[in-house]
């Protein structure tokens, strides 16, 4: 079996049926791929109706390659991409969310450059954005930035764009496997440790201009932060694991353990400038605590969240300028 395709499900009943739609109109040989969808313990099991129903024998054209799997607890996206991929038995591996989509004959293609290129461990493609509230689609910038041909996955850390999202990529199985990929569970943000550790340790990865991917976007996604505590709190530690990766990597591959430390201090700093002032002294305390950034790495905001008690105080004393300008940003986007 060539590929095997994994989708996660939580509260999918509105998405999933479009997400399926995009896999089995493609005209792909039944026996050249799977799709497994992962019930993550969601209390609402009318998803799983909507997948019963998709694989039930109306007439001849049922798909029997779709699988719906279960379990007892809930394990956030990475514990259901990681079960999915347990019980899987493709060559190649991919991950849909439950609300995005394939692009239109994007899986035949695919298809066939894996077929040329089975030697690989990571093969990266393109992807674009759909605005629900506007039908607007932004195709993302990779094939301007990105170079092609055979790369090992140093050098493409090193002079490549890596999106941190995981459905931009093929993933070989032996490669899974033989490095123990895994996703971190039961937290959100789970993607982004997932692609660097998978990224550097490839030997052989490549980057093909094919539009693959349609990402929704929606108010009220997982990756909406707001004030939530957790939220912010699983964003900080995904970026810090980043760093962990990197310390680990440093001395066989320096160039790459550098890229990687530089999609830390992006990530971190972007959670201190945007999220972290937002909560109690207390909270921030307790978070910077647990995943200090190391001194003297980044700009000035890092170098404050190294001395906890201080970043708490100058984010109280702040708060109400930043909010107002927040308030403000929201209101002239309005007009643009």
């Amino acid at each position: 079996m060539l590929f095997s395709i994994i989708i996660p499900m939580y509260g999918g009943q509105d998405y999933i049926a479009r997400a399926l739609d995009s896999i089995y109109s493609q005209g792909l040989d039944l026996e050249d791929f799977e799709v497994l969808v992962v019930d993550d313990a969601c209390p609402d099991k009318t998803q799983n109706l909507v997948v019963e129903d998709y694989i039930a024998p109306g007439d001849d054209s049922h798909p029997t390659n779709l699988h719906l799997l279960t379990y007892a607890d809930n394990r956030r996206q990475g514990g259901a991409r990681n079960f999915g991929v347990a019980h899987s038995q493709g060559d190649w591996i991919l991950y849909l969310d439950q609300d995005d989509e394939f692009v239109v004959e994007s899986l035949q293609k695919l298809a066939e450059l894996l077929k040329e290129n089975s030697e690989l461990d990571l093969l990266m493609c393109n992807a674009g954005l759909l605005i629900e509230e506007t039908g607007e689609w932004r195709p993302h910038h990779y094939p301007q930035r990105n170079k092609q041909g055979l790369m090992t996955g140093e050098e493409f850390m090193v002079i490549q764009e890596v999106p941190w999202s995981p459905w931009y990529y093929a993933y070989s199985r032996k490669f899974i496997e033989r490095i123990d990929l895994r996703f971190e569970e039961h937290v959100r943000f789970e993607d982004r440790d997932y692609v660097m550790r998978a990224t550097i340790n490839a030997d052989k990865i490549m980057f093909v201009p094919l539009d693959l991917y349609c990402h929704h976007e929606y108010a009220l996604q997982t990756t909406m932060i707001g004030n939530d505590k957790q939220r912010i709190h699983d964003n900080i530690y995904m970026s810090d694991r980043c760093r962990v990766i990197a310390e680990k990597e440093r001395s066989s591959k320096p160039r790459g353990a550098e890229a990687i430390m530089n999609h830390y201090r992006y990530g971190y700093n972007a959670a201190l400038k945007r999220y972290l002032w937002r909560l109690s002294a207390n909270d921030i305390v307790e978070i910077l605590g647990k995943y200090p950034p190391p001194l003297k790495s980044g700009g000035l905001m890092m170098r404050l969240a190294a001395y906890p008690h201080l970043f708490a105080i100058i984010s109280l004393s702040v708060r109400p300028i930043l909010l107002s300008l927040w308030h403000l940003k929201r209101f002239l986007k309005k007009f643009n």
